[in-house]
């Protein structure tokens, strides 16, 4: 189970990874708005805005994910697992959902997760969910997350 939840948190990473990289962005002005909703969040205390977000939520599944594009450098926020209802969620590696930050450039990434953290999702319906998270990864801090997500 633990490994499904990787994998399609992987897939997600990947996803947006590659919606990030197309042509059509504006590298230098980036926003935390997309089509696709927002996501932002404080890393090690240094602000972090999405510029491409993704997100689906299939069979009580929520996948979502945003990665930051400037130039060649992207850091992403990726939080896949068991959501069926708003409450609050663990995120560990043990709870069924897996939070990962992940950044680096080219075929060079580093993808931590999260070892504690908390995903409270305060809306969700067929079209999209919002909420906050925070979580602690091996050497980041995710604090003050947000994200109000469209799926697709």
């Amino acid at each position: 189970m633990k490994r499904f939840f990787l994998f399609v948190c992987l897939v997600i990473a990947g996803a947006v990874f590659a919606a990030g990289c197309s042509s059509d962005s504006d590298d230098s002005n980036p926003t935390n708005t997309t089509g696709n909703g927002s996501m932002s969040a404080k890393v090690n205390n240094a602000a972090w805005s999405a510029t491409t977000v993704q997100a689906v939520w299939t069979s009580n599944v929520l996948n979502m994910g945003g990665a930051q594009i400037s130039g060649s450098e992207n850091r992403q926020i990726n939080i896949a697992g068991m959501i069926a209802a708003t409450g609050k969620y663990s995120l560990n590696p043990f709870s069924g959902i897996v939070a990962t930050y992940s950044f680096g450039s080219g075929t060079s990434v580093t993808s931590k997760t999260a070892t504690s953290g908390e995903l409270n999702v305060t809306s969700l319906s067929s079209s999209g969910a919002k909420g906050t998270f925070n979580f602690q990864t091996d050497g980041y801090g995710v604090t003050e997350g947000t994200f109000d997500v469209k799926f697709k």
